[in-house]
């Protein structure tokens, strides 16, 4: 009987090579319908990024977070328990926090504006 089977399992394994190489066929068929007619079927395109790759976004991102934390910790701890009893730069967690987010802000458009150039 495992003879019997084994046979049949190859028929079915055979069959199913078929069917694959037969919709490799058509989907090539189908492709070259397309360029014959002058459209263009978009590729498969790799990870348009970076030329310094994908360790500069995560360093970008870590900077990113640490700024803000500082400045958090500035602008809630450190100003008003030294900074603000006596009345000195009472202005400067509102400036911190500007120019934090006014950088890291200017920073995403310039990268935005680098991709955009690649395409």
């Amino acid at each position: 009987m495992g003879g019997v089977y084994w046979i049949f399992q190859q028929d079915e394994d055979e069959e199913e090579k078929e069917e694959e190489e037969e919709e490799e066929e058509e989907e090539e068929e189908d492709v070259r319908k397309q360029e014959r007619q002058g459209k263009t079927i978009p590729k498969r395109t790799k990870y348009v990024g970076l030329p310094f790759s994908r360790w500069f976004v995560g360093w970008f991102v870590l900077a990113y977070i640490a700024a803000l934390l500082i400045a958090f910790v500035f602008t809630e701890v450190f100003h008003p328990l030294f900074l603000a009893p006596k009345g000195i730069l009472p202005f400067l967690p509102r400036l911190v926090t500007s120019v934090v987010c006014a950088l890291q802000l200017s920073l995403c458009w310039c990268l935005s504006l680098y991709l955009l150039a690649l395409q």
